[in-house]
């Protein structure tokens, strides 16, 4: 069953390890912003293996998208999310891009890639 807006916990991302692939890359971006001390809420698309995971601390929010196809382009240049790890209509982006990303948006220090 897909998971709607859940907040993530530890548990959570330890059930979502897959035995065929191990531990996916959007694990591990979790993982290492819940060590950060982020809270994360996780969206799992209907139809697609995509991953929506919003980021909040500070009251403000920022939702990264992972994904293994393109976002349809009228999505993404709305700006549906406000970073997507992968191949997009724009460019290719990696999780730690996305790391940075989340680092820039608030503002803070370097964060460490927890894997």
């Amino acid at each position: 069953m897909k998971i709607k807006h859940k907040e993530i916990t530890a548990e959570l991302l330890q059930s979502k390890i897959s035995a065929k692939y191990g531990k996916q890359k959007w694990i591990i971006f979790c993982e290492t912003l819940l060590n950060e001390g982020y809270t994360l809420y996780l969206y799992e698309a209907k139809k697609t293996f995509s991953k929506y995971i919003t980021v909040c601390k500070n009251g403000k929010q920022f939702k990264v998208r992972f994904s293994n196809h393109k976002p349809a382009f009228s999505k993404e240049k709305e700006n549906d999310s406000d970073f997507y790890v992968g191949v997009s209509n724009f460019g290719t982006t990696t999780t730690e891009d996305a790391l940075r990303a989340v680092k820039k948006f608030y503002n803070l220090p370097k964060i460490t890639i927890r894997k």
